[in-house]
């Protein structure tokens, strides 16, 4: 069972961040999380390993 999920008579809802935001009048800024920068060939291994990503479509995204 998700927690961050209501069961309703008529259907599951889930609440965004952004839902939160326009019910509380809470402006939303910065960035969601902070990441280091990385070089190319850090960059080739994450999506290699965490998205799966083929080494020669890595190595193109990264050249990108």
């Amino acid at each position: 069972m998700d927690t961050n999920n209501f069961h309703l008579p008529v259907r599951e809802m889930t609440v965004t961040l952004d839902d939160v935001a326009c019910l509380l009048d809470i402006p939303v800024t910065g960035r969601l999380i902070e990441e280091e920068e990385l070089d190319h060939d850090q960059g080739k291994k994450l999506l290699q390993d965490e998205l799966c990503f083929t080494e020669a479509e890595a190595r193109a995204e990264v050249k990108k």
